[in-house]
């Protein structure tokens, strides 16, 4: 429905493990601060995520992954 608000969320804190120690990603936020968006039919919604990576002394260099989830609630 056009207008409708969807609430999104994510999960946090979330590790990242791969070529050496795992790190850690957190004060994950949505790129709308308040985490809502009002739904259009003809205009799409991009939502963005950041956080803060903490890097370990002497950090292995490689590929590192994780995933995190993130929520929408119709409203």
């Amino acid at each position: 429905i056009d207008g409708a608000v969807i609430n999104i969320g994510v999960d946090n804190p979330i590790d990242l493990t791969g070529a050496g120690d795992p790190m850690t990603l957190t004060g994950l936020s949505m790129s709308d601060a308040d985490g809502a968006i009002t739904y259009s039919a003809t205009t799409p919604e991009a939502v963005f995520v950041g956080g803060t990576l903490t890097v370990n002394v002497a950090q292995a260099a490689g590929v590192y992954t994780g995933s995190f989830d993130i929520t929408a609630d119709y409203q």
